[in-house]
């Protein structure tokens, strides 16, 4: 049971728990003075931020649920031996800028139960962050869930983080990134966008927040949610279009904003997808920009990650 201030949510766990005398009790507020069980130091917070993500304790299938507001997974221990791990986890933001994962706000109010619980070996669980627990708006950019499990009781023990990742949109819309994706670096370049009412047009901003020149073309793939396996998948609609081989200059801090055509895709079904666009960095390197938009198959578009409720 995951506590956040006076307020309680369930934690879905579909795994065996370790009913050890004295390692379960309860975090009031917080503060470590819990019940049933000695003070805590609370959440887990990894020694400076180097994460290692684990290829043994993996992620086989993950949603966010826009209108109960919960990101739900399933975790697999692929090991020949049982993990051990608790209710805690940090919530960490990608700092593109150095490539590490910082620390934040967001999990600050929030306390855990402190129960063991084990995910034995070759098995699955299920488990979900509530968004409404968190009371704090969330900032544009790609974050980690991280929680710690654990092969073994001894001093020592080998870690696995599996990698539970999410992005937060400019508008504040949440979304799961793909299963196991490794985040693309498009988050601070999207200032805005919207759908051009009527004409099947994006308009978008994008601002160079890096320290380095960018150079970008005009040409941009564009890739579809697969539903059944979670994952984004490109897609051949701009296979047939011809773009102007131009190259445009962004310098630091200055912003661009032009339109995309989207009328000349012939057969978009319904579906969620994303426009995919290559910036380059002076020096090398690539960020990504990423621009989401909703098709009901019937010529209507409408910006966004999820279809409107």
């Amino acid at each position: 049971m995951l506590s956040f201030g006076k307020k309680v949510v369930s934690v879905i766990v579909a795994a065996s728990m370790l009913s050890a005398a004295g390692c379960a009790y309860k975090m009031e507020n917080g503060n470590g003075n819990g019940t049933g069980g000695p003070p805590t130091s609370g959440p887990v917070k990894p020694e400076d931020n180097n994460i290692v993500f684990s290829d043994s304790a993996i992620i086989v299938a993950i949603e966010y649920d826009p209108v109960g507001k919960k990101l739900t997974y399933t975790a697999a221990n692929a090991l020949d031996k049982d993990l051990t791990y608790g209710s805690p986890f940090r919530i960490l933001k990608m700092d593109f800028k150095t490539g590490k994962l910082i620390e934040t706000e967001y999990d600050d109010e929030l306390a855990f139960d402190m129960a063991l619980w084990s995910l034995g070996a070759g098995k699955e669980l299920v488990d979900a962050v509530d968004f409404n627990m968190i009371g704090k708006k969330m900032e544009k950019g790609s974050y980690y869930v991280v929680r710690e499990y654990t092969a073994g009781d001894a001093e020592g023990a080998p870690v696995h983080i599996p990698m539970v990742n999410f992005d937060v949109d400019w508008d504040g819309t949440i979304s799961a990134r793909g299963i196991n994706e490794k985040p693309a670096t498009y988050e601070d370049l999207l200032e805005k966008a919207e759908v051009i009412s009527g004409q099947n047009k994006i308009s978008f901003t994008v601002r160079n927040t890096t320290d380095k020149e960018l150079v970008y073309g005009l040409g941009f793939t564009i890739d579809k949610w697969n539903e059944d396996k979670n994952i984004w998948e490109q897609t051949t609609l701009t296979d047939d279009l011809a773009f102007i081989k131009i190259a445009v200059l962004l310098k630091p801090d200055e912003t661009n904003t032009s339109e995309i055509d989207l009328s000349q895709i012939e057969m978009l079904i319904p579906g969620r997808f994303r426009i995919s666009r290559e910036y380059l960095k002076d020096g090398g390197g690539a960020l990504v920009l990423h621009i989401y938009f909703i098709s009901d198959g019937e010529g209507m578009l409408s910006y966004g990650r999820y279809p409107a409720e």
